[in-house]
């Protein structure tokens, strides 16, 4: 098997950072081959590693001005592609962080460990307007995994994927934050609020 070179590496690289986009054009099309197998086989998600290729090239170019020093060009690309890998599971795990902890409360109210008590009614209530201005199929995910549904078992019912079941879960997870924090619940309270549920 014929193994793909990139031919003139080293002066193609030196045109990509002054500018040259047909450089970049063929710096793209012969690594993008080979990263993308990789981002899949670590993100197990064709369109999180699709994005990430994405954004690893476009920090290439925004940064092209450091290239001509750099010896290891293909270690360089992949560093970006590992950074951008660690950034997305840092922001998966946050999503699901904050969406598992949105869970409908019992009426009265929980002292909280901080200075200040939260009002869980009036929060649920914001909450409650929240999820009723959700898409219709977001909407009735988010509450059957109120519910105690797994991401499976929604999937299985709806006739989706779990994958589908989990996306539309963060959407709705970010949707609800950003209600929240519109609806003048500060950072500290919301904090305090996942933090005893």
């Amino acid at each position: 098997m014929e193994i793909e070179v990139l031919h003139n590496e080293r002066e193609l690289f030196s045109q990509l950072s002054l500018g040259d986009e047909t450089a970049f054009t063929r710096v793209f099309h012969f690594y993008s081959r080979r990263l993308y197998p990789w981002l899949l086989k670590k993100t197990k998600e064709p369109a999180a590693a699709e994005e990430i290729m994405q954004d690893t090239f476009l920090k290439l170019w925004v940064n092209r001005e450091r290239l001509a020093g750099i010896e290891n060009r293909e270690g360089y690309i992949y560093k970006i592609a590992a950074n951008l890998i660690l950034d997305h599971f840092r922001k998966l795990a946050m999503e699901h962080n904050i969406l598992n902890r949105f869970q409908y409360s019992k009426a009265g109210a929980v002292e909280a460990s901080t200075q200040s008590t939260v009002d869980l009614r009036e929060t649920q209530k914001i909450i409650d307007q929240a999820v009723y201005q959700l898409p219709q199929q977001r909407k009735l995910i988010y509450t059957m995994r109120q519910k105690g549904m797994s991401y499976d078992e929604i999937a299985a019912q709806l006739g989706l994927s779990a994958n589908t079941v989990r996306n539309q879960l963060i959407s709705a997870g970010k949707f609800i934050r950003g209600y929240l924090m519109e609806n003048g619940i500060s950072s500290l309270a919301l904090i305090t609020f996942y933090t005893t549920l």
